[in-house]
């Protein structure tokens, strides 16, 4: 199994996202919509961009979703989210580690699971551990998060084709 180790603030959204419309316009219209506050805050902090090329970034690999985000804490209400905005494949979460370290949240989940050929953590922030660089492609949280570029590394390192 592919495994694609999901941060969504600085990935799924980004400063430039923001700037086009503010967040009250996207979530009056998800309210009129009829989703709940909850569904609505939480739909208009996403990049419709940004979920299209995580979507392909999964029909490229077979990869299966574990968010590592600390959006995880919403945890079944994710569920719901991703089957609305139309994200797949959305499998689990990693676990809560005292240190709040990504890298070792990221490990501990990968120990209970050796039926992972490969993985992919995808994060706007560097808090890995080193073994993990290799499987590692960083975002920029300011400008469209998850970018074409970075789509074409995970694919790379989750396919086996990517050397540093």
């Amino acid at each position: 199994m592919k495994v694609i180790f999901l941060d969504i603030d600085g990935v799924l959204n980004s400063e430039e996202f923001f700037v086009e419309r503010t967040q009250n316009c996207r979530y009056d219209e998800y309210r009129k919509a009829g989703y709940s506050p909850v569904l609505s805050r939480q739909m208009c902090s996403l990049d419709s961009v940004a979920i299209a090329k995580l979507n392909y970034l999964v029909s490229q690999t077979g990869a299966k979703i574990v968010v590592s985000s600390c959006w995880r804490a919403d945890d079944p209400e994710l569920q719901e989210l991703f089957a609305i905005v139309g994200i797949p494949h959305y499998i689990d979460i990693t676990p809560y580690h005292d240190t709040r370290h990504r890298g070792t949240e990221v490990q501990q989940w990968l120990n209970k699971h050796p039926e992972v050929e490969n993985y992919v953590i995808i994060d706007d922030d560097n808090d890995m551990l080193d073994k993990q660089l290799d499987h590692f492609v960083q975002t920029d949280a300011y400008k469209r998060g998850l970018s074409d570029e970075d789509v074409e590394k995970a694919i790379k390192i989750l396919n086996g084709n990517y050397r540093t």
